[in-house]
């Protein structure tokens, strides 16, 4: 793989100029080199001056010569504003990556970062297994810095809590229902509620993201792993066993009336429908801990239907990498380590300024101060957007978790049913590009739509496997399963 060198550039000393003064903050010079850090929001962020200088400070008091800027930028376009930033030095050089750390290594926008980890501190590489490390790595080579967030993930069926209570079901900490628990429940609920849409997707047509299969990353499920990516052969997903089980069973709830009749052309996000019982209920996937993802008042019981176990992406799934033209790479890194291990600059990141922004509670938890809301509040990383910060783990939880979220992460990850033998292995398509290009076609056409319940199963898979077929998927495959045994290998 063609790798962009990276940019070393000397960092030369400069004279001591005038220095921006802060209320409350000491002056610093403004020659130290500033380390831009780039992140998605979803929240308010006025008082990112004071966050800066407060972080400056600690960064001072620790004899790190730099100093901090803080790029805020929307969800929206996120992907395509940091490719144009990685382009040059001026933009950006910390940065998160959502999912895309694969296609920028191959791009050259990032600096191989294999070296700084070999010689980090003890406090971050406390924080990240040394597996997720290894499974992170690009061809041997480390390029981003795992998130401190859970590794494992489980496919829920959340219903809401008002409603399930109403008909008799409770929520039961550390137990897997089955489908037919499930059934139960909507089956309940469209005689209880006949004027209520019972089973929902999330969003568009997508009734059922992630589940028991491993992709290696590919979220078109071009060719997929069987039992949690446990076996050691990729086969077409029209042959996977589980994925044939579930595309039948929601067809039999579609035609019930349980699921969203005109589920293929929705547009609507449900999420806030379902909190307020307008909706009953949804499957999603992502990471539960004993019943922990909300505050103790939560509007939502997620029931486990596949228990969390360990995909491909656990390490590269949100990272943080640096920019391979920043002209300060270990100034960058010496930066990135304090972002992750520094419990006061971890809390500076993601709350901002005591008092200000945000009080411990009584409960031992960040809370809003008296007055402050989620709409004026001026700085609202964590209480609005939390997964995108290194380290959230600042030694309290904020108030929307209970008070030992952090702790039952850890025990969750534990407890995780497998670990996949493609962690580390995401799918590069590069060989295949124009065969995995047209099977993505094919996918978006047919995968939601069976799984969603509305078409029948038997015809509808049929003429994706024809197609499928047609537009090259044994390459695809063939790709993929070679990738898979290097990989398996090189782990031997």
């Amino acid at each position: 793989m063609k790798k962009q060198a990276a940019k070393w550039t000397a960092v030369i000393a400069t004279a001591a100029m005038a220095a921006a003064m802060l209320p409350g903050t000491q002056v610093f010079a403004k020659g130290k080199p500033e380390i831009k850090v780039v992140m998605p929001t979803a929240g308010n962020y006025e008082n990112t001056p004071a966050v800066e200088a407060a972080i400056d400070e600690k960064l001072e008091e620790l004899g790190i010569n730099a100093t901090v800027s803080l790029k805020y930028l929307n969800w929206g376009h996120y992907d395509e504003q940091v490719n144009l930033m990685l382009t040059n030095s001026d933009e950006c050089d910390l940065v998160f990556l959502y999912g895309t750390l694969n296609t920028k290594v191959n791009s050259g926008m990032v600096l191989d970062l294999t070296n700084y980890w070999e010689n980090a501190g003890e406090e971050i590489k406390e924080l990240i297994p040394d597996w997720v490390i290894e499974g992170t790595k690009i061809n041997d080579e480390l390029y981003g810095i795992p998130c401190n967030i859970e590794r494992s993930h489980e496919a829920t069926f959340v219903v809401n809590k008002e409603i399930a209570n109403e008909l008799g079901f409770e929520f039961e900490d550390d137990r897997v229902y089955t489908l037919d628990e499930c059934h139960e429940m909507l089956v309940k609920a469209k005689e209880a509620y006949p004027d209520k849409q019972i089973l929902v997707p999330q969003l568009g047509n997508t009734l059922i993201g992630g589940w028991s299969w491993e992709n290696m990353g590919d979220s078109y499920n071009i060719g997929v792993i069987e039992q949690y990516g446990t076996e050691d052969k990729v086969i077409s997903v029209t042959e996977c066993e589980d994925f044939l089980t579930l595309a039948h069973t929601m067809r039999e709830w579609y035609q019930e009336g349980l699921i969203m009749q005109d589920i293929l052309s929705n547009a609507e996000n449900f999420d806030q429908a379902l909190t307020e019982g307008r909706v009953v209920a949804e499957f999603s996937d992502g990471c539960e801990p004993a019943g922990q993802s909300d505050s103790e008042d939560f509007k939502k019981y997620a029931f486990t239907v596949v228990p969390n176990w360990v995909n491909s992406t656990a390490g590269v799934r949100m990272v943080y990498a640096v920019n391979a033209m920043t002209n300060y790479p270990d100034e960058s890194f010496a930066v990135l380590e304090q972002l992750y291990a520094n419990k006061e600059i971890q809390t500076l990141l993601g709350y901002g300024i005591e008092g200000e922004n945000y009080v411990i509670d009584e409960t031992g938890r960040a809370n809003y101060p008296d007055g402050v809301t989620a709409e004026n509040d001026t700085y609202t990383t964590i209480f609005s957007n939390w997964l995108v910060v290194p380290n959230a783990d600042t030694g309290f939880a904020p108030y929307f978790f209970q008070a030992d979220r952090w702790e039952k992460v850890k025990e969750y990850d534990e407890g995780a049913v497998a670990k996949s033998n493609a962690v580390g292995c995401v799918f590069d398509s590069y060989a295949v590009v124009d065969e995995y290009a047209a099977c993505i076609n094919v996918m978006n056409k047919y995968y939601n739509s069976i799984l969603s319940g509305a078409v029948d199963p038997d015809e509808t898979i049929a003429m994706m496997k024809e197609e499928l077929e047609v537009a090259g998927e044994a390459k695809v495959i063939e790709e993929k399963q070679r990738q898979l045994d290097a990989h398996m290998a090189a782990q031997n």
